[in-house]
């Protein structure tokens, strides 16, 4: 038993520093909004997306959506569904150089300017859409 938690020790920094986005989010904008939405990395595979939206009567609500992740070397890669739903294929990106979200959407790519937020990213999305 002492040798498994020794060798456990020994890996779970290389664990840790291989997925520096676990426990983190993320808050984008974009040329329209000051503030779109976000993701919140909850753990090595799932992460929450959040986009504000806003509707025909032009009110905005908040839309959250559970996605997979993978981290790559230059890339963070998005499923289109769910852990649950077997993750799907990964059809969007988070640029890890400049925290650029891009989705590749009918032959143009959508992209939103993302930064690490420390404070709680869902009050700051749901304070944006009272304002």
């Amino acid at each position: 038993m002492r040798f498994v938690s020794v060798l456990f020790a020994m890996f779970l920094p290389l664990l840790i520093s291989a997925n520096p986005y676990l426990n983190t989010s993320l808050l984008c904008s974009t040329k329209s909004f000051p503030i779109k939405g976000g993701f919140k990395f909850l753990n090595p595979i799932e992460v929450n997306k959040f986009n504000i939206l806003v509707n025909s009567d032009g009110d905005k609500f908040l839309k959250s959506t559970n996605h997979c992740y993978e981290v790559l070397d230059e890339k963070i890669v998005i499923s289109d569904k769910s852990n649950a739903s077997g993750c799907g294929k990964y059809a969007s990106y988070i640029d890890r150089s400049n925290l650029i979200y891009n989705i590749p959407a009918n032959g143009i790519i959508l992209s939103a300017n993302c930064r690490i937020y420390n404070d709680d990213l869902l009050l700051k999305l749901e304070e944006s859409i009272r304002n």
